[in-house]
């Protein structure tokens, strides 16, 4: 047996993209009761892609929101990217966020509402407070 999953993003526009994230495959039959269902290793690997691709869409969505200039009012520009480290629940993610560059003052913007110092996410400081290191 073989299964694909994919994962589909639908939009507000009814518009939809779809990523295969992982193809995992099974004997026929149950002989062996250790192929019946995903393996340990196997469902890492899947929530860790899951993760990753979740949060791509969403800071790339994110990323499209252009702010106005806190100095001058004008329309900002991406003046470029930069990746960004955040610990989540299931693993560590890179994140990439535009900067911008005012067109009319030259003044550097940072992205709309975007904590600037968020290094991991509050799912995960409340897990580390229930399970503290030993």
């Amino acid at each position: 047996m073989r299964w694909v999953l994919r994962l589909v993003e639908t939009g507000d526009d009814a518009r939809s993209r779809s990523a295969d994230l992982m193809e995992i495959c099974r004997p026929e039959g149950l002989r062996e009761i250790a192929d019946l269902g995903l393996s340990l290793p196997e469902a890492k690997r899947l929530l860790t892609i899951l993760q990753r691709a979740v949060v791509a869409s969403q800071a790339d969505q994110h990323g499209r929101l252009r702010p106005d200039c806190r100095s001058c009012g004008g329309r900002c520009h991406v003046k470029d990217w930069r990746a960004h480290r955040i610990a989540t629940l299931f693993g560590e993610v890179t994140v990439r966020l535009p900067r911008f560059l005012c067109a009319a003052c030259h003044r550097t913007e940072t992205g709309i509402d975007w904590p600037s110092h968020c290094r991991s996410t509050p799912e995960l400081h409340q897990l580390q407070a229930y399970f503290p290191p030993s």
